[in-house]
């Protein structure tokens, strides 16, 4: 996918600041950003209102996943057509703390290699800073294994 209307594509984390920003923009520009802004609740229940959210609905989720590469979609095509939910799923997941950076620093830890300049502390050292982002980022406990 390419550049569209001077929307950032959302392709890798470090796409995320600009894309949010081109978003917004594009999305406050029609006057949408409100769908995205917060959880759309219909101001009635009638059902012209209800079509009217829908179709508002559908026309964000159009210009998000038109500003998104092909390795984003993952991220939303299972979702509702919830804008909202997509917008910040998409935030999350290239976020610092999102899959990506999960992924690097897995990336991190398989790589680790004993090189002759360096020294055996500094190569544990290196493990130990791997294990403590994993550490800080997952609470999760391995379960007990049983003999």
């Amino acid at each position: 996918m390419t550049k569209s209307k001077n929307v950032i594509i959302l392709n890798s984390p470090k796409d995320l600041p600009n894309w949010k920003f081109t978003v917004r923009t594009a999305l406050q520009a029609k006057g949408l950003w409100d769908v995205v802004a917060s959880q759309a609740v219909p101001p009635s229940t009638s059902v012209k209102a209800v079509k009217a959210l829908e179709a508002k609905q559908q026309q964000v989720m159009n210009v998000i996943v038109e500003c998104i590469g092909e390795n984003q979609l993952a991220h939303i095509h299972n979702l509702p057509c919830d804008p909202h939910l997509a917008f910040n799923h998409l935030v999350e997941a290239n976020s610092d703390q999102g899959i990506d950076a999960i992924s690097n620093l897995w990336d991190t830890f398989h790589t680790l290699c004993l090189t002759s300049n360096l020294t055996m502390a500094d190569h544990v050292g290196a493990f130990h800073d791997v294990a403590d982002c994993l550490e800080h980022e997952f609470d999760d406990k391995p379960f007990p294994s049983s003999h």
